[in-house]
């Protein structure tokens, strides 16, 4: 597995992208997603653009749990923009 944090650009405020390599899993993450210089998440709900039934609600401590396919991957954004 494989989690990075995207900055925004001024406009959109950034994505989580998440690779799984796992040939039969789907495998999930739980992380803090609030990094220096990254905008604030607690309390938001995430979307996983290529599935948007999938959500994660950020906790007021900044974490979140997300998942991504078996040799797959996902890309998660504030579910407001």
């Amino acid at each position: 597995v494989y989690v990075a944090r995207r900055q925004g650009n001024g406009i959109m405020d950034g994505a989580i992208i998440m690779l799984n390599n796992h040939d039969t899993d789907t495998l999930s993450v739980t992380l803090s997603v609030n990094c220096d210089s990254f905008t604030d998440w607690s309390g938001q709900t995430l979307v996983n653009i290529l599935n948007p039934d999938e959500t994660a609600i950020v906790s007021s401590d900044g974490c979140a749990t997300i998942k991504a396919p078996n040799r797959g991957y996902s890309i998660w954004i504030l579910q407001r923009e």
